[in-house]
């Protein structure tokens, strides 16, 4: 696996799908101005970095209104009680499935 793919793993990338340039207050650190179309990566999951109730309700309001889309998020990491041995919630091809975690090296 590659750097940048282990890299991905671990973060959330947002797009501006609003149709004009807007400045979401929510996005960490302390809000973030995207042009129409512009993406943004947050390391980790972005909902963990929501500080307050006022910056949850205003990124799920932005989602919900189709006016910021999340490209991806870090995968769920999971415990398989009979093997116990973490496992990451993968999609392939529609089909949801489990593969080992891919986190990067340290």
């Amino acid at each position: 696996m590659s750097v940048v793919a282990a890299v991905d793993a671990i973060r959330t990338q947002v797009t501006n799908t609003a149709g004009v340039a807007r400045t979401f207050s929510f996005l960490p650190p302390h809000g973030k101005k995207l042009a129409d179309n512009e993406s943004y990566e947050v390391q980790g999951n972005i909902v963990d970095r929501l500080t307050s109730q006022r910056a949850r309700d205003a990124y799920e309001d932005a989602v919900a209104a189709g006016e910021i889309t999340v490209e991806y998020t870090p995968a769920s990491i999971v415990n398989d009680d009979i093997l116990d041995v973490p496992k990451q919630v993968i999609v392939s091809n529609a089909v949801v499935d489990s593969d080992d975690p891919r986190l990067p090296s340290l």
